[in-house]
């Protein structure tokens, strides 16, 4: 957990550096940041990625003696944080989501309140994703392929679910090619 928390801590503060040099080259005699730094969450408070955000928020606001608030904006599968983003064009505000704002929710709606591809770009990755599947101590698999092979023999006994977004999607291709398999 420390080691998690420390490169956590690091990343921040290499986003953060990355973030001042590109404010401090735009507009040459202007220190950044000049006021509190707003940090939007598209997602609600108490999130995995929320947690994210306040460890982050705390390292960065230190090194440069600004407050960096994180600023919860759920709703519409990310849309409405990135949004607030988006509309405020404001240098002291900054976004921490999953890539899938900018890869896979362009995908999955027609028309968003954003240009992913011109609005959004990414600085810096902060976290590595993982993901897992995991089935109650009664289930009697003890591997994927032994999970596979209980659910094709039981399939209307089993319900699956996923995160909104890339785990959902690979999940989903999963079932896709064990119905061909």
């Amino acid at each position: 957990m420390r080691a998690a928390r420390s490169r956590l801590v690091a990343t921040a503060i290499a986003i953060l550096a990355v973030s001042v040099c590109a404010c401090t080259q735009s507009s040459g005699a202007d220190t950044w940041p000049a006021r509190p730094v707003r940090l939007i969450v598209p997602y609600a408070a108490g999130s995995g990625i929320d947690l994210a955000a306040r460890l982050y928020a705390a390292a960065p606001g230190r090194a440069v003696q600004r407050s960096v608030v994180v600023d919860n904006r759920p709703g519409g599968d990310g849309t409405a944080g990135v949004q607030a983003f988006v509309g405020g064009n404001d240098r002291h505000t900054l976004l921490l989501a999953p890539i899938g704002v900018v890869t896979v929710i362009p995908l999955l709606h027609h028309r968003l309140p954003y240009d992913a591809e011109r609005d959004l770009v990414p600085i810096s990755a902060a976290a590595h994703v993982s993901m897992g599947i995991a089935v109650g101590s009664d289930v009697s698999a003890h591997s994927l392929s032994e999970l596979i092979a209980l659910v094709r023999r039981r399939p209307d006994q089993y319900l699956w679910g996923a995160a909104p977004g890339l785990p959902e999607m690979v999940f989903k291709a999963f079932l896709e090619l064990e119905k061909h398999h």
